[in-house]
């Protein structure tokens, strides 16, 4: 089906002078271009050949190939783009080998953002991608779903018969397609003395001084606000862009959102506004103004190192993030060197492999597993927020846990009990409404309990 749609593609570029945009595979591609620009359906017939291209370049076929460069030599004259976008064929392959990630679908979209026509015939076009990978173990296990967001800053070029080609494509997914090999886009970068952290700031409690979370709460915001565009795939569960109560941080150009949205995540959770502790953690919204930008905070909450700082100051222990270490709520810290802090993300769950699942922004990241962000940077901490040692509450965390039941899972204390799954057709797949456990198939349930009734551990196991 694939191959079928690049060469369909190809044809109606060369060869009908205007259609509509349409569907890339199985993701809908959604286009929104600026007035000045809005009946020329020509643009959106270049991008729709050039982002189904790139949903094509993830099937990891030799065969593909040859279709895709002739793709990219009907939208595109730059050769360096060509091969930047032929290197994804080696994606699957990699993402298998570093990551146990056996790609079983995928599916692209994008949204046009701005295009701005800078001189004659020339458009700076501005592009949100967004990637849904499916996956197993690579044993025919159950499928879990991931998701990425990846912003391009296009150059397109309008050609003397009204048609476009691609000049330029400035878009980083690195830390998806491989390994460490490439290199890093600095990113709310501080240094931190790690002394200084363990020794002067260990008296400076404040309100979230070992306080527990809600983690049901926290999931839920992070999953609801970590696209920032109109989700094409759930629509009605997940419609939202990042939380418009909420500032976007933007230094120097680059966006910087990545703790900012962890910290809205852990104050979904229960945290509060804490303007006691020296550092302190709080975000203030200016009742004077409806723009979000003229709110203020904390540094602690929108830089990373401070945000460190600060949560380690309220007792909360730090390990080297492991498969055993991270729970979901636990604050995730990403270094790209001994003590230069760069990246956040928030644990929101485990897939089916055991691993724990991360969300993030800046960029955008859906349920990617840790080892994708362990194998990137230099390394990885987690503040175990969740996991902290305090009396439990029994703040049952919901997870698709094995192919028949999902369980909660006490997120202090790890007492649990499991319930069967409650399935929902989804495109291809079934979905459970309760824990988003993913399946191409029902699984057949054993006999001997009710749908729907809680177990214990014990009962389960029997």
């Amino acid at each position: 089906m694939k191959n079928c749609l690049c060469l369909l593609l190809i044809v109606c570029l060369l060869l009908v002078p205007f259609v509509s945009a349409n569907a890339a595979e199985n993701g809908e591609v959604e286009t929104s271009l600026g007035e000045e620009t809005a009946g020329d359906m020509r643009m959106s017939m270049t991008l729709d050949a050039y982002f189904s291209m790139r949903n094509d370049t993830f099937s990891g076929e030799a065969a593909v190939m040859a279709q895709c460069e002739s793709t990219l030599a009907a939208v595109s004259a730059n050769n360096e783009l060509t091969a930047k976008n032929l290197q994804r064929l080696a994606a699957p392959k990699e993402l298998a080998e570093y990551h146990s990630i056996h790609i079983t679908d995928t599916s692209v979209s994008y949204q046009i953002e701005s295009v701005t026509e800078t001189e004659p015939s020339i458009y700076e076009v501005e592009v949100y991608e967004w990637t849904w990978v499916y996956y197993n173990d690579g044993r025919g296990g159950p499928v879990d779903k991931m998701g990425f967001g990846t912003d391009h800053a296009m150059v397109l070029r309008e050609l003397d018969d009204g048609g476009y080609i691609i000049v330029e494509d400035d878009y980083d997914d690195s830390d998806i397609m491989g390994p460490h090999n490439h290199t890093i886009t600095p990113s709310d970068e501080q240094e931190i003395d790690l002394e200084k952290v363990s020794t002067t700031q260990t008296n400076n409690f404040g309100v979230n001084y070992k306080a527990l979370l809600n983690v049901e709460d926290l999931i839920k915001y992070a999953n609801r606000y970590v696209f920032n565009f109109d989700n094409p795939y759930d629509k009605g569960v997940y419609p939202e862009y990042y939380n418009p109560e909420y500032a976007c941080f933007v230094k120097n150009g680059i966006e910087n959102d990545c703790v900012n949205y962890v910290s809205q995540c852990l104050m979904a959770g229960g945290m509060k506004n804490d303007y006691t502790s020296n550092l302190g953690w709080w975000y203030d919204r200016d009742p004077t103004s409806e723009d979000r930008e003229h709110d203020s905070s904390s540094t602690s909450w929108r830089f990373v190192g401070d945000f460190y700082n600060y949560w380690i100051a309220q007792g909360f222990a730090y390990a080297d993030a492991g498969n055993t270490t991270v729970l979901p709520g636990d604050a995730i810290i990403c270094k790209t060197g001994e003590r230069i802090f760069n990246h956040a993300a928030i644990c929101v769950g485990f897939n089916f492999q055991k691993e724990p699942v991360l969300n993030a922004h800046t960029n955008d990241r859906y349920q990617m597993p840790l080892s994708v962000f362990t194998n990137y940077y230099y390394s990885v901490l987690v503040i175990q927020i969740a996991g902290h040692e305090n009396e439990h509450n029994h703040l049952y965390v919901c997870k698709g846990d094995g192919v028949f039941y999902h369980k909660y899972t006490c997120s202090i204390c790890g007492d649990s009990y499991t319930e069967k799954h409650e399935w929902v057709k989804e495109n291809d797949y079934y979905v459970c409404s309760i824990c988003s456990m993913t399946s191409s198939f029902i699984p057949i349930q054993p006999a001997g309990n009710l749908s729907g009734t809680p177990l214990t551990q014990e009962t389960a196991e029997k």
